[in-house]
């Protein structure tokens, strides 16, 4: 095996990993949000137990809707597109 194809390997492996990490991630809150529903279940009436952890979701999912829209992204330089960037640039007034 070549340097370039171990590389390459490592390169795959290291790319699963945040992927792996957010499945497992989404799992977990999926069954933290089912055990607060059964938890509260026991005491409250259906709907508030539905509700409240649903309420709370969407507050959730809108803030950070718009902490997202703040971060700014930049598309990638292609080769010999810097110049119209920075005119682009230079012409928005950033």
């Amino acid at each position: 095996m070549t340097v370039m194809q171990t590389n390459a390997k490592g390169s795959k492996t290291a790319d699963a990993m945040p992927a792996a990490a957010l499945v497992l991630t989404r799992t977990g809150l999926a069954l933290a949000w089912m055990l607060m529903i059964v938890a509260l279940a026991n005491a409250w009436p259906l709907w508030p137990v539905v509700a409240f952890p649903m309420a709370g979701a969407f507050a959730a999912a809108g803030v950070l809707a718009l902490i997202g829209r703040r971060v700014r992204h930049e598309p990638p330089a292609a080769a010999g597109d810097d110049t119209r960037w920075a005119e682009l640039l230079i012409g928005s007034g950033l």
